[in-house]
């Protein structure tokens, strides 16, 4: 997967519309896919190749399927003198030959609620048959792409303009089938705050109360046909989530200001979800993994404490004072506890896990994890800074 850098229309000069603006108009980015045959590993062959408009947002695989979310915008034209082609997505693909092709007028979705008709912005969902020679599909959506949750079942994409939604795409075959949209308060802190389980998609947020401008957190619940069921609102009032986390009927949120509360919720009736439990500590988790029977593993940062001057702060950036790893017992959900806790270096250490799943190495059967890390000390300490991974046991 790549970018290629070219562009198969001409870069056209700078416009000026009816009322005296001024647009540079950027020709079309296309994400590019080859698909090599490395059955033979002494000579990979080149099966196919792809190219799709668009930026690269994420994508997914799932068996012999792929699946590529990208992100573009409409090119501005002078007086509106649109044509179909300056509107439909673009993209080759070399079963089809090297001409471009488009998608089918009838693939676009204007989002319900999302104001976009106001919008340059699109979202791209591009459906590809990685075993059989099937043709390329796409779809588009009128609206900047947030974030993206996806099973087999199904995937779920937020998406800006106006309102926060989320819209269901069923997976059918090959295709992508709509669903329908929900509409949310607030924003997703990463693609763990979206989680479908027995067909309820539960989505945890970010928002703002207009009338005091403080942030709330939120939880909602919605049915497979994305009517909401539930919501849980105004949970920490001025705090915000920093990570979350859901397996099976229970949820784990993280929000931060200048403790760390973790609530455990109780989702096992939808449409009925409860608080069991929360434990404030310093500190914020950034990332949740339940790594054993009862026992979750927070990955974050350790902030100063009040009698370093830490409560002159209020977000934890300016708190950070080392990598934090946080071990909840979660036996009692409504007693939820920090058994055991290490603190890596000083302010300025750092792990890439705290941001990105997938620099977390876990092994289930044995209860163990790594990371990478980049571990500052102070100069009092004596000692040297340390870059490299860290291995971790959890043994009770």
């Amino acid at each position: 997967i790549g970018s290629e850098g070219r562009h198969y229309e001409p870069r056209e000069i700078p416009i000026t519309l009816e009322n005296g603006e001024v647009v540079n108009q950027i020709a079309r980015q296309y994400t590019n896919i080859s698909i090599y045959d490395v059955s033979n590993k002494k000579e990979p062959r080149l099966k196919r190749e792809i190219a799709v408009q668009g930026n690269k947002h994420t994508m997914r695989k799932i068996e012999d399927k792929l699946y590529l979310v990208t992100e573009s915008m409409i090119m501005r034209k002078a007086n509106n003198a649109y044509t179909k082609e300056d509107i439909l997505p673009a993209y080759k693909d070399s079963l089809q030959g090297e001409e471009l092709q488009f998608a089918k007028p009838n693939q676009i979705y204007d989002v319900p609620w999302a104001q976009t008709r106001y919008m340059l912005n699109t979202t791209v969902l591009t459906t590809i048959d990685l075993k059989q020679s099937k043709p390329t599909e796409l779809k588009m959506l009128l609206g900047a792409i947030g974030n993206v949750y996806m099973d087999k079942e199904a995937m779920f994409l937020e998406i800006y303009g106006g309102y926060s939604t989320i819209s269901r795409f069923n997976v059918e075959g090959q295709s992508l089938k709509y669903v329908g949209t929900g509409v949310i308060e607030g924003r997703l802190y990463n693609q763990f705050a979206m989680d479908l389980y027995d067909n309820y998609l539960r989505v945890a947020t970010t928002s703002y109360n207009q009338q005091t401008y403080e942030t709330i957190n939120n939880l909602f619940i919605f049915d497979k046909q994305m009517n909401q069921v539930s919501s849980l609102t105004g949970l920490a009032p001025t705090e915000r989530i920093y990570s979350a986390r859901f397996e099976g009927k229970t949820g784990y949120l993280v929000t931060y200001k200048q403790m760390d509360p973790l609530f455990v919720l109780d989702l096992s009736n939808p449409k009925e979800p409860k608080v069991k439990g929360q434990l404030k500590i310093p500190g914020v988790s950034t990332y949740l993994h339940p790594i054993a029977e009862n026992l979750v593993v927070g990955i974050g940062i350790a902030t100063m404490d009040e009698e370093e001057g830490g409560s002159q702060y209020s977000n934890a950036s300016a708190l950070q004072a080392g990598i934090k790893l946080s071990l909840f017992d979660v036996s009692n959900p409504n007693e939820p506890k920090e058994v055991n806790k290490i603190i890596l270096g000083t302010r300025g250490s750092y792990s890439s896990a705290q941001y990105n799943h997938k620099a977390v190495t876990v092994h289930k059967g044995k209860a163990m994890l790594a990371i990478p890390v980049t571990i500052i000390y102070n100069k009092e300490k004596n000692l040297e800074n340390f870059y490299g991974a860290y291995v971790f046991a959890v043994e009770n």
